[in-house]
């Protein structure tokens, strides 16, 4: 009797852990859901961004490319300034770090869910090379923009109420320097930086049907609306 029991005793106690972490389990995926619209919300909105930036991009080469580009400075400043800015995308991923950390991946039982999140958590660690080079090339843009454009005519140009937002210049600013080579290099640097644009949006788009599908996947699996 007595060994009857202890050992219902340790099955009660058994089920009470399954329980438990089945709880816990549910509790990790509707907040990798959140998550994952939080994610698809950011990607969304930074894809539209990255595609005004190329417009931007588009236009400043266009002017650049003239026979005399001085001729047209008003639009080589107020297309120049903004293309510094970046908006850099950081996954929402504290519930995926927490289970990744705290060991609580055992939890995740269904294995194509589990399977996917990390596939996920992957690709979302794989831009970080690609954020770093965009970094390096915007600093080299800047560089060159220095010592072609007057930066008092972009002090002219801010928005002190929106930082982000640039104003068209008075009048029609000159170049610095009107050479070749100096309007080359401006060239060159805005090639590297549209082709990191170009990929950026790539992987953005390619990110939000990713993060959809995860979604789709983790719905069916826990049955939830």
């Amino acid at each position: 009797m007595l060994f009857l029991a202890v050992f219902c005793g340790f099955l009660a106690e058994n089920q009470r852990e399954h329980i438990v972490e089945h709880k816990k389990e549910k509790e990790f995926i509707l907040s990798i859901c959140q998550d994952l619209k939080f994610d698809t919300t950011l990607l969304n909105y930074l894809t539209k961004w990255r595609q005004e930036q190329m417009t931007k991009t588009d236009s400043l080469l266009y002017y650049l490319n003239m026979q005399d580009p001085d001729k047209y400075g008003k639009f080589i400043y107020y297309y120049a300034r903004p293309l510094t800015n970046r908006a850099v995308f950081y996954s929402n991923d504290r519930t995926i770090q927490q289970l990744k950390n705290a060991g609580n991946l055992r939890l995740i039982r269904h294995q194509d869910a589990s399977d996917s999140i990390m596939e996920y958590d992957w690709q979302v660690r794989r831009n970080e090379l690609t954020k770093d080079r965009e970094e390096t090339f915007i600093l080299e843009y800047i560089e060159t923009v220095k010592q072609l454009l007057d930066g008092n005519e972009f002090e002219k140009m801010m928005t002190p109420s929106s930082p982000r937002n640039w104003k068209w210049p008075s009048g029609n600013p000159h170049l610095l320097h009107k050479d070749k080579e100096s309007i080359q290099k401006l060239i060159n640097d805005l090639h590297f930086m549209k082709t990191i644009n170009v990929l950026s949006i790539g992987w953005n788009k390619d990110m939000i049907d990713r993060a959809l599908r995860l979604l789709i996947l983790l719905k069916k699996e826990y049955h939830l609306q």
